[in-house]
């Protein structure tokens, strides 16, 4: 490999013109950089025309408008460091517009591919999440300071002139346990960001690790932005307060339990006790399940449940004193709870009390 007469080595073009350039003759490439003649250009003296005298005009049959040359990509273009080409979602256009900052922080530090890239991705999403929190945070804000009917944005909106309704109550409670909601939900990002960004410097607390600075400078933001929606929360709260206060002024005498009427007693209690006589029957069935040998789990006897079949009796059913045994064992029975040899005893026992029985009502 030789020097041309410009004192640079053949073979060492960066796409800049060539002056021996070689015409394409048999697919030969240029003579001093290798690459096709498509890449270079050959700009002839100029040509007059009768149009135009004083035009220039390039002949160069290889001529590449300047519109079509590609740019030279920056450093962190790269998609071994975690650049997405052409994103179309909106976490990929966010990876890339932070990609460019966390490289100047932490490549002169960390100048290697793949741990780059596995620190950029772990930071890019913590990003990506707590943007996420904070974005929807602000939503139901504005979601609760708006004049939708179910939101007090309404009652902002009178001011001082706010007065209550009957209904206004239940309104006032709905957003007040939405606000506690989103203040906890506050006060843990805050924490995690804190936790974070302590863990981002040396031992004694004064100086910032190597190649933390996006780190540190987006935890700073985080927390500024944390502080904005504590103050609109707090706003928030005390207006809750003034309201639910106004209300009580005028509706206290609404809140106050009224009694229940003796049809509405009598119909609680008829739940209660007929919840009460399926709880005793139940635990009566499972007495004569367990006592036949059955293996109960809780509540469940049912084979539906994973509960095995009886297949055989380690009783005769005769010694069973149960008082309701007729009835727990047709349950048994219609669940499935018999297979084999226990299930013939048992359907022949119910037939011989049901004889019993009708010989005992004849008489």
């Amino acid at each position: 490999m030789s020097i041309d007469r410009r004192g640079q080595l053949r073979g060492s073009c960066q796409l800049c013109d060539c002056v021996e350039y070689e015409l394409p003759v048999e697919g030969h490439n240029c003579s001093y950089c290798g690459d096709p003649p498509a890449r270079h250009q050959l700009i002839e003296p100029e040509i007059e025309t009768e149009s135009n005298n004083n035009a220039e005009k390039c002949t160069d049959l290889n001529e590449v408008p300047a519109s079509s040359i590609k740019p030279r990509c920056k450093p962190w273009e790269n998609t071994a460091l975690g650049w997405i080409n052409c994103p179309t979602r909106p976490s990929g256009i966010y990876y890339n517009s932070i990609l460019p900052e966390f490289y100047q922080s932490f490549w002169p530090f960390y100048p290697d591919q793949k741990q780059f890239k596995k620190a950029f991705i772990m930071e890019r999403s913590r990003q990506l999440n707590i943007n996420d929190k904070i974005a929807s945070i602000s939503k139901k804000i504005k979601y609760i300071i708006s004049e939708n009917p179910a939101c007090v944005g309404k009652f902002m909106i009178s001011g001082d002139h706010y007065t209550p309704k009957p209904g206004d109550r239940s309104i006032i409670k709905n957003n007040r346990d939405t606000t506690e909601n989103l203040k906890v939900l506050v006060e843990m990002i805050e924490s995690e960001v804190t936790n974070h960004d302590s863990s981002l410097f040396i031992n004694s607390g004064r100086k910032l690790k190597s190649g933390r600075d996006c780190h540190h400078t987006f935890n700073n933001y985080i927390k500024k932005e944390l502080a904005t929606l504590k103050t609109q929360l707090m706003d928030l709260n005390n207006s809750l307060d003034k309201y639910e206060k106004k209300y009580l002024a005028i509706w206290v005498h609404k809140n106050k339990p009224s009694r229940i009427s003796d049809a509405k007693r009598k119909t609680n209690n008829k739940f209660k006790s007929e919840k009460r006589r399926k709880q005793h029957m139940l635990n009566k069935v499972l007495n004569v399940f367990i006592s036949l040998g059955g293996d109960a789990d809780g509540d469940y006897y049912s084979p539906t449940y994973g509960i095995p079949q009886i297949t055989s009796l380690e009783i005769p059913l005769e010694d069973l004193t149960h008082r309701y045994l007729t009835d727990c064992l047709e349950l048994l029975v219609k669940d499935g709870c018999f297979a084999e040899s226990a299930l013939e005893d048992v359907q022949l026992f119910l037939a011989k009390q049901k004889r019993e029985n009708f010989n005992s009502t004849m008489a």
